[in-house]
């Protein structure tokens, strides 16, 4: 290292977003001088982590064996998510991670599926057309297959963890590539000047811990980038309004389907994912609309009941900025939402490599900070947008909730997309989304969206032979899941 390499980060935190931190930074500076440090209590508490296909890919870069990480956080399989009770009771759909049909040369399979609905020939639903939509519902799994002409290579993955056992895994293995833990709570942050660089914190307990770069993971109290560096916060709650989250655990019941699921509530959502023991659920609301003691009653609950039971007030949105100066931000610290198919973890997995890529030295080049915040202020508003895309259609009147968020006003580049959806059923090309075009499509349809023109280019084929190629596809994904194991089995055959 040079003379102007950083030599020492200090991380602020100690929940799961700072050893993911951690880790990533340490495995991949693995062998230099770089310091890696994390410094916190033991008191922040972070949701589940609701994970991505994607994340398969930020572990096999940490080198985690898959079958070492499912072993250690009891973890099972997913493909997707179903939705239900969604825009009105009774209105049930599936998210899967894979796609729906297949391209017809350049063409996206929703206008094939588009032209059949306008004309009243679509046959089924448009989730039967994808294959993992049919495994979860029969409770089955196996891996993908690299062979094109199998189903099998149509089958992204997750897996649903123990967030607990996960961040013991995290901290021990970071642990042994040399990341140093100081249990201290975070006390003063000092500055080199008013609200800019960062020079040391302060522990409540008096010492003084300096570095070259500071991480704040600190959840969303933000103590480094929002407190000491005053870093404005800008609201999504006019959009997203649930304010309040409410975890609890139930036993794992049998037969363990291979997805997460989220049904609506009166004036929220419940999201639940199971790992091999235990199912946590967790309860996004809006407070001026409702109680916990209400919504508990709507789910045939009340509190004294329930184990585990973890309560949070959160605000949607995000910093201005996430990276200023010789500090970035990661998790809650950096941005906040009610978690439906994805939760901030991911994000926090994403973001990391992204900072990783873009690695400063002592002199901490701006044009570094204004590059990673230019691509992450597009991620995350493109994340809202998704997310807020699933409350626009409700026809629920339970509550005022979802009427007021589907009366207002959406920011303009979820009404382009809407709008260019409906008029022609296709998808805006954005950069830097987390969910790709095929789960836009998917939520579009799912939430009963269709659109009014399908791609014309498709009329120059003949319509009738593909109605059939689609349909022996549809029976195909149906003959093949008897062949498949089930997802508890595979578990134990491929862990034991």
């Amino acid at each position: 290292m040079t003379q102007d390499t950083i030599k020492k980060i200090i991380i602020a935190g100690s929940g799961l977003t700072a050893w993911t931190a951690a880790i990533a930074i340490a495995k991949s500076f693995l062998n230099t001088e770089l310091s890696v440090v994390v410094l916190g209590d033991e008191t922040s508490h972070e949701e589940a982590p609701y994970l991505l296909p994607q994340a398969m890919a930020f572990h096999r870069h940490l080198e985690i064996d898959e079958r070492v990480l499912m072993r250690a956080t009891d973890a099972t399989f997913s493909v997707g998510t179903q939705f239900e009770d969604w825009n009105k009771k009774g209105h049930n759909f599936f998210m899967p991670f894979g796609p729906h049909g297949s391209v017809t040369e350049f063409i996206d399979f929703q206008h094939f599926a588009i032209k059949s609905k306008l004309s009243n020939s679509f046959d089924g639903a448009y989730e039967d057309y994808a294959f993992a939509t049919a495994v979860a519902k029969a409770g089955k799994f196996m891996h993908p297959q690299n062979d094109p002409s199998s189903l099998l290579s149509t089958l992204p993955y997750s897996i649903n963890l123990n967030p607990t056992k996960y961040l013991s895994l995290l901290k021990n293995l970071a642990k042994q590539i040399g990341v140093i833990e100081i249990a201290e709570s975070i006390g003063e942050v000092n500055l080199e000047k008013e609200g800019a660089f960062i020079q040391s914190i302060e522990s409540t307990v008096g010492n003084l811990h300096e570095a070259d770069f500071f991480v704040d993971c600190t959840g969303q109290a933000a103590q480094l980038l929002g407190q000491a560096l005053k870093t404005k916060y800008t609201t999504w709650s006019q959009w997203l309004p649930m304010d309040k989250k409410v975890s609890y655990e139930t036993t794992t019941e049998s037969p363990l389907k291979a997805n997460s699921k989220i049904t609506g509530l009166d004036a929220g959502f419940l999201r639940s994912h199971s790992n091999q023991n235990t199912t946590i659920h967790e309860i996004s609301f809006c407070s001026a609309e409702t109680t916990l003691e209400a919504t508990l009653k709507q789910l045939g609950f009340i509190e004294d009941e329930l184990t585990s039971v973890e309560k949070r007030t959160f605000s949607s949105g995000k910093r201005e900025n996430q990276w200023v100066d010789n500090c970035i931000a990661f998790g809650e610290a950096s941005v906040n939402f009610p978690s439906l198919e994805v939760s901030k973890l991911q994000l926090v997995q994403e973001d990391v490599m992204r900072f990783i890529q873009l690695f400063p030295n002592k002199n901490i080049e701006p044009s570094l900070s204004h590059e990673y915040n230019r691509v992450t202020e597009r991620r995350y508003n493109n994340l809202r947008d998704y997310l807020i895309l699933n409350f626009v259609f409700s026809s629920r009147s339970e509550s005022s909730l979802w009427q007021d968020i589907k009366r207002s006003d959406y920011p303009k580049s979820l009404s382009d997309k809407m709008r260019l959806f409906r008029e022609h059923g296709k998808i805006a090309f954005n950069e830097d989304e987390i969910f790709m075009h095929q789960h836009w499509t998917a939520k579009f349809i799912g939430l009963g969206y269709w659109p009014i023109n399908y791609d014309i280019f498709l009329d120059k084929f003949n319509f009738q032979e593909l109605q059939e190629n689609f349909v022996r596809m549809r029976n195909a994904i149906q003959q093949a899941i008897p062949q498949m194991p089930d997802h508890e089995d595979y578990l134990k055959q491929g862990l034991g």
